[in-house]
């Protein structure tokens, strides 16, 4: 009897974490492809939207990024120490929440929240007509 709760409760959690493994990858896939998607569309020479992105925007998103991988290195690091077996509660000096899983796991969020916001920029850029008040672009470079 306790042997069928003890494995419906590990497929449960099996099943869970496959299905959150497989939204992360699929969410990823889809930004990775939706940012093709506007790099190609703001190539076009015609709508002189790479010159509006690569001015102020491309810094601040550019850095956003890289504290997001530094976050995630972070992660990273924590979870090879505690494979090894490494202190690093005591070594980093940090308390019992900080977790790899959670570390990585906020990286994720804050990956997320940087590049959808980069790709609602862009678009608002590409289609300035859709939002009211948006400022229209030069169709030529100077």
């Amino acid at each position: 009897m306790f042997r069928e709760a003890a494995y419906e409760a590990a497929r449960d959690a099996m099943k869970t974490r496959m299905f959150l493994l497989g939204l992360s990858s699929g969410t990823a896939g889809m930004l990775f492809l939706v940012c093709i998607a506007v790099m190609v569309a703001s190539y076009d020479p015609n709508a002189g939207a790479i010159h509006t992105i690569t001015g102020w925007p491309y810094p601040l998103f550019r850095s956003a990024f890289l504290l997001c991988l530094c976050q995630l290195c972070y992660g990273v690091v924590i979870f090879c120490w505690r494979r090894a077996k490494v202190d690093y509660r005591g070594a980093l000096g940090c308390g019992a929440a900080v977790t790899y899983s959670a570390v990585l796991s906020y990286a994720y969020a804050c990956f997320t929240l940087v590049f959808a916001s980069f790709v609602v920029y862009a678009l608002v850029l590409l289609a300035p007509e859709a939002v009211p008040g948006a400022r229209h672009f030069p169709t030529r470079c100077r």
